[in-house]
Parts: structure tokens; C-alpha cells; sequence
């Protein structure tokens, strides 16, 4: 891959909102989000890694449809109360009420009752699509009209069989959480006066949060808001970026049936912010490697040699060459932004390896092309 397909402008990127628009997220409208190459391979990395968690707690990937005509949605509490209307996006159209769907309870408990309302063990489903919600109050990059989504959402026959699958759910994602290398935080439990619903939400710390929380560490790592504060000391601001929720039958009861439902939501686009928010730091970001884009920049003036090596490692390690028209300084300033492991640089007959803190670690001859890749595997794979 070529450096400058990942690269539409050249801004500084000294700060984290100057960087997210530089490589990740460029700003088409406000309140939606045009993902850029570097974004994109940022989001298939988690998207990844959260497909492999759910498949370990046997929860099935489906798609369901976001353009839904009102009279397709079942009547429950919160189409009563209005909330689609105020949080989807609602308009008319051919004579018709259609939303544009923030989540999918509804739809997914119909879709249950139609298929197999008699359930013995819990069965879960998830999908990660686009979500619409009418927000007034946009803020780049994480409170949009058009974002993604991981929502999930479980069907079993207990309470006792909901309070474990949830309990499967949370320990999951607190493992997602730490192989992203997040900070975060869990809020308590807390039950909806209106809904009667349990739910938790995950709090990345964030330096450029709005909203405050407040820590208290027992056994878990608990978080809790700002109003609800006074028996917690540290304070910190923070951004939800994970949700989480028993339903019981609150939608399955719709249906006449007592299926005990959970809901289980991420967002996307929070979860890539919070990752550069903490990790980024004096023009030089630091990747977890579990979606390090890049290990490995190939720097030189040589190209038929650049290529040559390119070849060779790319099947096996993820890299770039930098083809910009820029100085071999500048191409390291950015190899840094970019937050590679190594960069090699090309000069006259040798090949030269450096770690990101411009170390020189070994060195080779440009006829060494499989040493390079021995070298590589066996030190960063």
C-alpha cells in the first residue's frame, strides 16, 4: 500500500480532532462521518476482533433492515412514548410514516416470535450496520445522526437464564475492552422507572469528555455519574461507549410470549476515538497491536528496491511505503503518527531497521530480502 492513498490532505495533526480528520474520519456533513482509508482499516480490525468475541458466546451474526414503515413496527413502550419519533429519524413519504431505526428491539422480537417463540436455551443475535438517530446536539466524532453500531440482542426462557448470558456478555466485552488497551470504567447496576429495564454502561476515560464520572475501585472498576456522586472521590470525564441491558419481557410480552431479552449495544466510531484519545500524545500515537494498521514503514529513495521489499513482507506483515514527496525526516515524523512498530530505511548498498524511537536495530544487504522477512517474523509476529 502506498502512503499517499492513505493520506487526502495535509494538515498538521499536533492535536487528537486534528489527527482523527488528517487519517480517520472526514467531515461530509454535520453529524455524519465519511470514513478514510486509514479509518477503514482501523474499523475492519475491531469489527473483527468483535466478531471473533461474539462467536464465543455462540451469538450468530444477522442483518436486519434500518428503513421500516411505522405501521411494520410493533406498539411497544417506547413507540407509545414516542421515542422513535424523537431518536430515529421519522418522515413521510408516499403517504406512508417510515423511521430511519436508532436500534432494532422491536424487529428482532418479531422476528423471534415468527420463528421460534417456545425457546429452551438462549439464543442470541447481532448485527453491526448503521444507526440513525435525530441527535440536535452533534459532536465530531462521537454524537452523530449516521454512526455504527454493534447491537446484540438475547432470548431466553429465565431470568436466570438472562442474568447468566448477560453476565457472559459483560466478561466479554471487559475482555474486548483490555485487548483494545482501553481504560475504562462500569457504571453499577441500575434499574429504568419507566421501563423497568437493568442496565450498565462502559465509560472510556476521555480528556475531551462532557460529561463527568465519578470512580470508585472495589472488586470491579465502577464508574458513576456526576449527580449520583456522593460516595465517590476521584472524578473524571468520560464517554459511554458500550451499553448494556435486561429487557425481560418488556418487548417479548408485545407478542404474548415470556421470553426474558437482553440488549447489548457498542458504538463504533466511540470506540476508535477513545483508542487515539488515549493513545495519542505529542504527534505520535501508540497502537494496542490488536489494531495496529501498519507494523512496518518502507522509506527509501530507491524504488524499484522499496518495492522489491514491499513484495516480500506484505503477504506476511502489514506495511506501507511512503511515496510522498517529502523528506526522509518527514517520513519518519509521520512513520510516528502512524504508530508503526519499525520503519526501514534504504541507503545506498543496506538496508537499515529501526524501532519507532529511531533506534537503529539491524542492518542487512539490499540481496537479503528473506533474512528481512525471517528477521520480521521472528521478532514482531
Amino acid at each position: 500500500m502506498y502512503l499517499s492513498s492513505l493520506i487526502t490532505n495535509k494538515n498538521n495533526s499536533s492535536d487528537i480532532l486534528s489527527y482523527l480528520k488528517k487519517y480517520i474520519f472526514y467531515t461530509h456533513q454535520e453529524g455524519v462521518l465519511f470514513y478514510l482509508p486509514l479509518g477503514n482499516l482501523i474499523y475492519s480490525k475491531i469489527i473483527s476482533l468483535i466478531k471473533d468475541k461474539m462467536k464465543k458466546i455462540n451469538c450468530y451474526e444477522i442483518c436486519m433492515p434500518s428503513f421500516i414503515d411505522e405501521e411494520n413496527i410493533p406498539i411497544s413502550k417506547r413507540v407509545k412514548g414516542g421515542f422513535l419519533k424523537t431518536m430515529g429519524i421519522y418522515f413521510s413519504h408516499d403517504n406512508k410514516s417510515k423511521y430511519m431505526l436508532p436500534t432494532h428491539e422491536e424487529i428482532i422480537t418479531h422476528f423471534i416470535n415468527n420463528i421460534d417463540s417456545k425457546i429452551e436455551n438462549t439464543k442470541s443475535f447481532f448485527q453491526i450496520s448503521r444507526k440513525y438517530r435525530s441527535e440536535k446536539d452533534t459532536r465530531y466524532p462521537v454524537r452523530l445522526n449516521e454512526f455504527f453500531m454493534k447491537d446484540g440482542y438475547s432470548f431466553s426462557p429465565t431470568k436466570e437464564d438472562l442474568d447468566s448470558y448477560y453476565e457472559s456478555v459483560k466478561l466479554m466485552y471487559i475482555e474486548l475492552f483490555n485487548e483494545l488497551d482501553l481504560e475504562f470504567y462500569l457504571t453499577p447496576p441500575s434499574r429504568d422507572l419507566l421501563f423497568k429495564d437493568v442496565s450498565q454502561e462502559f465509560i472510556a476515560n476521555d480528556i475531551n469528555g462532557n460529561e463527568i464520572f465519578f470512580i470508585k475501585e472495589d472488586k470491579e472498576k465502577f464508574a458513576i455519574k456526576k449527580e449520583d456522586s456522593n460516595i465517590y472521590e476521584k472524578e473524571f470525564s468520560g464517554l459511554e461507549i458500550a451499553h448494556i441491558y435486561k429487557l425481560y419481557d418488556m418487548y417479548s410480552n408485545l407478542l404474548n410470549n415470556k421470553l426474558q431479552m437482553g440488549s447489548y449495544g457498542i458504538g463504533i466510531e466511540r470506540i476508535i476515538y477513545s483508542i487515539i484519545s488515549q493513545k495519542f500524545k505529542n504527534g505520535i500515537i501508540n497502537w494496542p497491536n490488536s489494531v495496529r494498521p501498519f507494523k512496518i514503514s518502507i522509506i527509501s529513495e530507491n524504488t524499484q528496491l522499496t518495492n522489491d521489499i514491499y513484495r516480500k513482507l506484505n503477504n506476511d506483515i502489514s506495511c506501507y511505503i511512503d511515496d510522498l514527496d517529502t523528506s526522509i525526516e518527514q517520513k519518519i515524523k509521520t512513520s510516528k503518527e502512524l504508530g508503526v512498530e519499525n520503519y526501514i530505511l534504504l541507503k545506498n548498498e543496506e538496508i537499515n531497521i529501526y524501532d519507532n524511537n529511531e533506534n537503529k536495530i539491524k542492518t542487512f544487504k539490499n540481496n537479503q530480502l528473506n533474512e528481512i522477512l525471517n528477521f520480521f517474523n521472528g521478532e514482531i509476529i
